[in-house]
């Protein structure tokens, strides 16, 4: 997201006040050891119901 996008959308802002940011990359966050494997816990979640559907006849 850019300060000019945000302008766009009509907040106020100053173009002369932002700062660039550099978001680190794989190796760095691998040094830091923050590379970790994501498991999903398993009997916390829930079931979404299956909401039937029904597609309206189509028209000539």
């Amino acid at each position: 997201m850019t300060a000019a996008s945000l302008g766009d959308m009509g907040y106020q802002v100053d173009p002369e006040g932002r700062r660039t940011l550099q978001a680190p990359g794989p190796a760095q966050i691998a040094r830091e050891g923050a590379l970790v494997p994501h498991t999903a816990p398993l009997g916390d979640g829930i079931m979404l119901p299956v909401v039937p559907t029904q597609l309206p006849a189509a028209t000539p």
